[in-house]
């Protein structure tokens, strides 16, 4: 989980990539640490993962052809899944809560839905999600935007539908630039974020 902005960047040349991306209530289950060590960082899969991690990596780089590559990380992930006695009903709760919302859901609200406090609920979060669920609703806010403008929206057409769900225009700006390093102007005329672009569109 990440609440700050990141870059990933390539070479000039044709690159490939495999993209895998687990629900924020759903990377808990694969590793044995607590989700708040792993925010906004940046892992080789054996540091996460140990010998298994490790062992996955070549696999998946010994294969030759990309549908192989994919058939051998789904089947060591959904072995590994199997394996894995670890479940958070109450936060994939929550999680959906705010994800079906756009995160326009007050953790208040949650905290009364649910019987559990802010307090706890947080710590949940962190272990499990590893961020708060406010934080994480910010999050999804955002990600409505980020969505749309893959898929070829333009900023003008989506501003005055999004600045509904912040306070002001200038909320959703400093909100903007907190995932993106960038304002929305600034970053709907930047055409280098191709990658953004086809992760946002699976």
């Amino acid at each position: 989980m990440r609440d700050t902005a990141t870059v990933i960047g390539s070479s000039s040349r044709p690159t490939a990539f495999i993209g895998l991306e687990f629900r924020p209530h759903g990377a808990y289950r694969f590793l044995d640490v607590s989700m708040a060590d792993t925010t906004n960082g940046h892992f080789a899969c054996e540091e996460l993962f140990g010998r298994w991690g490790r062992d996955l990596r070549e696999a998946v780089g010994d294969a030759e052809r990309v549908g192989h590559k994919v058939s051998r990380l789904q089947a060591g992930l959904v072995a590994r899944l199997r394996r894995s006695p670890r479940s958070s009903p109450l936060a994939d709760a929550v999680v959906a809560t705010l994800r079906s919302s756009h995160g326009l859901t007050s953790i208040a609200a949650v905290a009364r839905s649910t019987g559990y406090s802010r307090r706890y609920l947080d710590r949940l979060f962190r272990d499990n999600i590893g961020l708060p669920p406010k934080t994480l609703a910010t999050i999804f806010r955002f990600q409505r935007f980020y969505t749309q403008w893959a898929r070829g929206q333009q900023y003008e057409a989506l501003r005055a539908e999004l600045c509904d769900s912040y306070y002001d225009q200038s909320h959703f700006a400093r909100e903007f630039k907190r995932f993106t390093d960038r304002s929305p102007r600034a970053f709907m005329r930047d055409r280098s974020n191709e990658f953004g672009r086809r992760l946002a569109r699976t």
